[in-house]
């Protein structure tokens, strides 16, 4: 779960 959490906010960061 918290592999998924930090890929979901790895994402958000690279999407900004």
């Amino acid at each position: 779960v918290v592999g998924v959490t930090c890929f979901i906010l790895c994402l958000m960061g690279l999407s900004k």
